[in-house]
């Protein structure tokens, strides 16, 4: 029997890193009432050193590497990423960024210096790439989602689900992500907290 993300016929989500995805969602919002996301694709320039290397390890080290760089960013509150690998073989990354909506409303500077920092990790040899939505999809992730708006959160969740495939990962899942400290006890409670 074939499983499906409520939303995604075409996507048959690892049940551990869909957990995984919506727990660090939840984490971030327990902590930020608006966020705005975006994602990128990280991988090695054909024919470089990296590229040939072909190493799971290797882009995870650089993968850990950018998440310490981008969290010291202000503004920047979670990342999420895990590792494929195309069809062909080569080892590939898909990541989610979080950024404090209360304090920006583009996240093209942070794309920028994501890029930016990737060419750097990489010493010139990664690449990478901002996923722009289509116009025939759903669901648009350039939207500041407040913690209490339903339709925007499952909007961003099903965009971070894909993230969650099964394909291209071989039974085989490796993620990381930073570590969200707990929210601040400051300021009027909440009257509505996300699950």
């Amino acid at each position: 029997m074939q499983r499906h993300y409520p939303h995604l016929k075409k996507i048959i989500p690892n049940d551990f890193l869909l957990n995984l995805i919506n727990h660090h969602l939840n984490q971030i919002l327990a902590c930020h009432a608006k966020i705005l996301a975006f994602r990128m694709d990280f991988d090695y320039q054909r024919g470089t050193n990296r590229f040939i290397r072909n190493s799971s390890a290797e882009i995870q080290d650089d993968l850990r590497e950018l998440t310490q760089a981008m969290m010291n960013l202000p503004g920047v509150t979670g990342i999420f990423w895990v590792v494929e690998w195309t069809s062909e073989g080569a080892v590939h990354a898909h990541a989610i960024f979080y950024l404090n909506a209360q304090e920006h409303q583009k996240s093209f500077p942070f794309i920028l210096q994501a890029e930016e920092l990737w060419l750097e990790i990489t010493h010139g040899e990664g690449k990478s790439q901002r996923c722009k939505p289509n116009e025939y999809h759903r669901d648009n992730i350039n939207k500041v989602v407040e913690y209490h708006n339903h339709e925007a959160l499952n909007s961003l969740r099903r965009i971070a689900s894909y993230l969650t495939k099964e394909d291209q990962k071989y039974s085989y899942p490796i993620w990381g992500c930073n570590e969200v400290p707990l929210p601040a006890r400051q300021g009027r409670p909440r009257k509505y907290i996300p699950s």
